[in-house]
């Protein structure tokens, strides 16, 4: 076992991917849950797990790992509530948590290997945070001898819709019990026997372990994927204090979990059981589970009402959602889309979602906020001939460098400083000032600031679409395109 010399840091890993869609409207690809408040607290999935782990007695600044499209949305958020960031890394794909941790253990192996990385999901909610904090304390111990450790969950129902854990409580190494095997999301017959033997824990994805061991266990399990990582971390590009990894490199790397390329095979994988309150609300039902409920057992998020119902969850977003007499009920209202569904039914929001992808329903993958890696646009208003959007660009973000054949645009900037090059001008514009951007001309909208920069565009033309875009130059390391698969 290698005993390399270690550190007193942890540095937390938060992996920010998923699509979210059980969590469908709240929740979608383009602007999945981590990124959502579910409560009442304001904060998003994301910001309570940066809260979580930003003791800087404990915890060096985090790492998040992210797609892409939602580097800026991460960014914005962590800044938010001041959380200290180490760095952002890029994913130009999904490829599933073993590359993520591949990519991550890569960057902090090359500057410290002897760090400890505390690998965690962004979008689970721990309500006994005392107990967490001791967890990974005593975890850390474990893995600093060499060990890999993943955080097992002391089971309170007999839920179908984990994966478990069976700890060897007959051994002890470290204050964590060897893993006796990983068992697959069971049946609910086997579940109700399963949770009845103290061994059997459920599998939250959070892991401990030194950066170099990591890269140890990849190279001896899987050496395919550490390679893949590695060269593209070293052929990445770092912008803004985010790692863009190499996209053609990346998207080679094999999709698969941390579970399945490490955990299970690895023998140096030890479990430490641990009970914190912890809930992935990966449903509608979980949400209704951990929200607070009146004496009838009715949860409300956001602005709503219920009056005479029972056991019923009401999620409010820009409008006002009212009840009266529902039972088992849940009723979501997002800016373009609300579902209603039977409660603890909730995980068949999946077929909504399948028959609007069927239907080509572009609800399914955004919402009316489009995120991109320089900020996001809102599409306000749109008929025959003309579309208004409002564009928003976060601090160092600036769109592609790029140029329309069917519509022309007119700028007029609402808040910050924002630098805009038309063909071979380029001048800042403040709020009020506006700007014409003919058809055909290329042009560019940047952010030097520390703030926001937000404009009013209107577009004039016989075809709006997204698809209408010919990149010339692009920062994030996004393919120059032809305007038919050009995005912007």
């Amino acid at each position: 076992m290698n005993m390399m010399p270690t550190t007193n840091r942890v540095i937390p890993v938060i992996l920010c991917g998923g699509s979210g869609t059980r969590l469908w409207p709240l929740s979608r690809p383009d602007m999945p849950k981590q990124f959502q408040s579910i409560d009442d607290s304001g904060r998003t999935l994301l910001q309570h797990t940066l809260e979580r782990v930003s003791d800087p007695i404990m915890f060096a600044p985090a790492i998040l790992v992210t797609g892409e499209q939602h580097v800026a949305t991460a960014r914005e958020q962590a800044a938010a509530i001041g959380a200290r960031l180490d760095v952002v890394i890029a994913e130009p794909c999904a490829r599933n948590t073993a590359p993520a941790i591949a990519a991550a253990a890569r960057v902090v192996d090359a500057r410290r290997s002897g760090d400890v990385l505390f690998v965690t999901p962004a979008d689970h909610l721990i309500a006994d945070e005392a107990s967490f904090l001791k967890a990974v304390a005593a975890a850390t111990a474990s893995a600093k001898s060499g060990r890999v450790v993943t955080l097992g969950i002391r089971p309170n129902e007999a839920s179908t819709a984990y994966g478990y854990i069976r700890a060897d409580t007959d051994l002890v190494i470290c204050g964590a019990h060897p893993v006796s095997r990983f068992i697959e999301k069971p049946e609910a017959d086997v579940a109700a026997w399963m949770i009845r033997d103290e061994r059997n824990l459920w599998n939250a994805g959070m892991f401990m372990m030194r950066a170099d061991v990591a890269r140890a266990e990849f190279r001896s399990l899987n050496p395919v994927l550490e390679m893949t990582a590695d060269a593209a971390v070293r052929a990445g590009e770092t912008v803004f204090g985010t790692l863009h990894l190499d996209p053609t490199i990346y998207q080679t790397a094999e999709s698969i979990s941390f579970d399945y390329a490490v955990m299970e095979k690895t023998e140096a994988a030890v479990v430490l059981p641990v009970d914190m309150g912890w809930d992935d609300v990966g449903s509608w039902d979980a949400i209704w589970r951990v929200t607070p409920q009146d004496a009838h057992g009715n949860a409300t998020v956001g602005h709503a009402v219920a009056e005479d119902c029972r056991d019923t969850l009401l999620v409010g977003g820009d409008r006002l959602v009212t009840a009266v007499g529902a039972e088992d009920t849940i009723v979501v209202e997002t800016e373009d889309a609300v579902l209603v569904a039977k409660r603890g039914d909730s995980q068949s929001v999946r077929r909504i979602v399948d028959a609007l992808k069927a239907r080509n329903a572009t609800e399914v993958e955004r919402g009316a906020r489009v995120s991109r890696p320089w900020g996001d646009y809102e599409s306000l208003e749109q008929d025959d001939g003309f579309q208004v959007k409002r564009i928003r660009v976060v601090p160092g973000g600036q769109l592609s460098l790029q140029y329309h054949h069917h519509r022309c645009e007119h700028w007029v900037v609402t808040r910050g400083a924002a630098t805009v090059t038309v063909d071979d001008k380029v001048h800042v514009y403040h709020p009020g000032e506006s700007v014409f951007v003919p058809k055909g001309a290329v042009h560019r909208l940047e952010n030097f600031t520390a703030e926001p920069v937000e404009i009013i565009e209107v577009q004039i033309g016989d075809y709006l679409g997204e698809d209408d875009i010919v990149r010339v130059e692009d920062v994030y390391g996004r393919e120059e395109r032809p305007a038919e698969l050009a995005v912007v």
